[in-house]
Order: structure tokens, then sequence, then C-alpha cells
């Protein structure tokens, strides 16, 4: 179990790094694949990283996901964690499982495009086990990015994705505490307030852990 000192986001993704029982993957579009880079730059990524992939492409993504008209929303985000865990647990179910607390991060986000005229926001979510072979666990979370540039953006993206596997596996006492970790941004970066999740939606085998906060 890490220390409960506040830590900064480097910090965080290199304490999953190190973590011999926490293995998954990570599907990114429409922001970079800024919550992957975070735990590839900052050392022992494949204690981590199973796989990443950004399906930018409509085809591309139709062909991995199923077909939609609606690429940034929860249908889209559900339909990308079901196909990501599926992969995962057959591919490495057999080898990993009795020791391995599997997850999936996947996020569909709308940020700032060339003209400024969208209205930036996205979804991310994460399934992950408490417990190597334990049931799922998820959380849905609908964001909006109040960032003035595309690359803060995409940069508020990375932090949050961070802070919300970090808070699956070590902070997940209670959702209060749970989402203040999610929402904490790192000291340099705290007066720009990147990113604001309006909305949460957490699911769990656990009764007392499912809730809708808005």
């Amino acid at each position: 179990m890490p220390s409960i000192e506040k830590l900064d986001t480097h910090r965080k993704a290199l304490t999953l790094n190190l973590d011999p029982s926490t293995f998954g993957s990570f599907a990114e579009i429409g922001a970079g694949q800024e919550v992957a880079r975070w735990f590839l730059v900052v050392g022992g990524a494949s204690g981590t990283v199973a796989k990443t992939i950004s399906a930018y492409d409509k085809e591309v993504s139709d062909d991995l996901y199923g077909s939609g008209s609606r690429y940034v929303s929860k249908q889209r985000l559900e339909a990308m964690l079901d196909s990501e865990w599926a992969q995962l647990r057959s591919q490495l179910d057999k080898t990993r499982g009795a020791r391995t607390r599997f997850f999936s991060f996947v996020d569909t986000v709308s940020a700032r495009n060339f003209a400024g005229t969208n209205d930036p926001h996205g979804w991310v979510g994460l399934r992950f086990q408490m417990q190597p072979g334990g049931p799922p666990n998820e959380f849905l979370l609908h964001i909006n990015l109040r960032d003035p540039s595309n690359v803060l953006q995409q940069e508020a993206i990375g932090i949050l994705g961070v802070n919300l596997i970090y808070a699956a596996f070590y902070q997940l006492q209670t959702k209060e505490s749970c989402l203040i970790t999610v929402r904490r941004q790192p000291w340099h970066r705290q007066q720009t307030r990147e990113s604001s999740t309006n909305r949460a939606i957490i699911r769990s085998s656990r009764p007392w852990k499912t809730s809708r906060i808005f």
C-alpha cells in the first residue's frame, strides 16, 4: 500500500508501474494518448501496460467497437470498455489471472477543435478488479474541459486518468475520498482548474459503492 502522502502525477504513475499486481490496457480517442503516455515515460511501463490503442478513424473504431452515430457518448464508452476488457481477460487470464488485478482504461473525448467552435467534453471509463480473480468494478465519468487550448485539455485528460487509476487501486475506502483524489491536480497546474468532472457514475459489485454523483 503506497504512502498516504500527496503524490504528483509522476509518482502516482510510477507507483502503479512498480506494483506487480496491476496490469491493464488503454484505449483513448480524441485527445491523444495522454493517460498511457504518463505510464510510458515515468519508467517501468512493462509492469503495468499490456496494450495502448487509439482508433481515431471512424471506420477503424466501428470495426473494433461497433457502429454508431455518436462517438463521444456514454454508449460508445461502454462499448469500448466491454471490448477492451473482454480482450484483456481472454488473452491474459490463463497466465496472469491468479496474481493480477486487471484494469481497462478508456476515454472518448471531443477536445477543442482548431476553430474553437465545439463544446469540449468527454467520457472516461475504468473497469478494474480490487483483487485477483475478483468481479469487475467500474467508474464512468462525464467531463467538461475548461482549458483554452487543445494541448492543455490533453494534459488535463492525462492527469485525470492517472488520478482515476491510482484512486481505484489505492484509495477506495469511501467514494468521497476516491473522487477527491480523482479531481486533485498537481500543484503546478492547480491554478488553471484544467478540467471539471461534473458527473460520475460509480458501479461496483459492492453495494456501498454503487452511486450517482452530480
